[in-house]
């Protein structure tokens, strides 16, 4: 049994706060899930996602459709006030076999 609900992804940001920024996630694959104290309940939130800098992880259920076509994750920052861009990232996760995924690249 795992002691994650999937991959972590903490939000880093250069250049700003993390913690006054919006983060807006996408997935090409897989879904968002939250994972918080003091209960520790897995929240699913969905393929795409915002909501302030905090830990989230990716997962998934099913069996992918094809494993050349790699997952895509990106995450935008935003000022939540003015909707003005922070910056953005990606990363690209590689499956290996049906029920495992490495990183691939790194943006």
């Amino acid at each position: 049994m795992s002691s994650t609900p999937g991959i972590g992804l903490d939000p880093v940001a250069t250049g700003f706060n993390a913690t006054d920024a919006t983060f807006t996630w996408n997935a090409s694959y897989g879904q968002f899930l939250a994972w918080d104290a003091p209960g520790y309940t897995i929240g699913p939130l969905g393929a795409s996602g915002s909501g302030p800098g905090k830990k989230l992880y990716w997962s998934f259920i099913d069996e992918p459709p094809s494993v050349a076509e790699p997952v895509i994750i990106t995450v935008t920052a935003k000022d939540p006030a003015s909707g003005a861009f922070w910056g953005s990232s990606a990363v690209t996760l590689a499956w290996d076999g049906n029920y495992s995924v490495t990183v691939q690249d790194q943006e």
